[in-house]
């Protein structure tokens, strides 16, 4: 057996010390993808603290399926949505929506581009993010988990616990729902 499913098997009977152990080889890689995720060193904190909390509550229900780090990683996918969900207004302001912009960079010093431009450009990322918010909340999370956070279709299945065909048809509904809504917004000659 090796070291780690025997820490699993431990902790799953109880003891602390075995999941204390199992925190500490996962701890930079959980960390590391709060960080990615949040930007924010001091969330990312909370986040990991909330992810290991409820990862010692629920370790009875890891069953070898996957690798540790694999299921470890969901409950932080989920924890991190259920902190979007409370922080609704607070994450408007502060997502990045660069991936929806030709997966080009933030650049608000590039030089190629007028101030009248750039005002315009960040009232189009301004006015995506707002529709993005408004959408249910089954449509927001999954192009938040695709096109914001970049999430595979392998993993965006696990996290939501579906297969990936209804991943794909789900973000495929969800992108036609968010076009529709944007085309409402603004006019179409002002997206393109």
């Amino acid at each position: 057996m090796d070291h780690e499913k025997e820490l699993i098997l431990r902790a799953q009977k109880g003891d602390k010390s075995a999941f204390c152990s199992l925190i500490e080889e996962n701890r930079t890689f959980i960390f590391s993808s709060a960080m990615y995720k949040l930007k924010c060193r001091e969330d990312a904190e909370d986040i990991t603290q909330e992810t290991f909390f409820k990862a010692y509550r629920k370790i009875s229900s890891f069953r070898f399926e996957c690798k540790f780090s694999t299921w470890l990683y969901s409950v932080l996918q989920n924890c991190i949505l259920d902190f979007y969900r409370k922080k609704k207004r607070s994450f408007e302001r502060d997502v990045p929506l660069s991936s929806l912009e030709d997966d080009k960079p933030f650049d608000l010093e590039s030089d190629d581009i007028s101030p009248e431009d750039e005002t315009i450009r960040k009232m189009k990322i301004e006015a995506v993010r707002r529709t993005i918010m408004s959408l249910p909340d089954d449509a927001k999370t999954i192009i938040i988990l695709r096109d914001i956070n970049g999430e595979s279709y392998e993993n965006i299945a696990k996290i939501l616990q579906i297969s990936e065909g209804a991943v794909k048809s789900r973000l495929f509904r969800a992108r036609e729902k968010l076009k529709a809504e944007i085309e409402k917004t603004l006019p179409i000659e002002t997206i393109l």
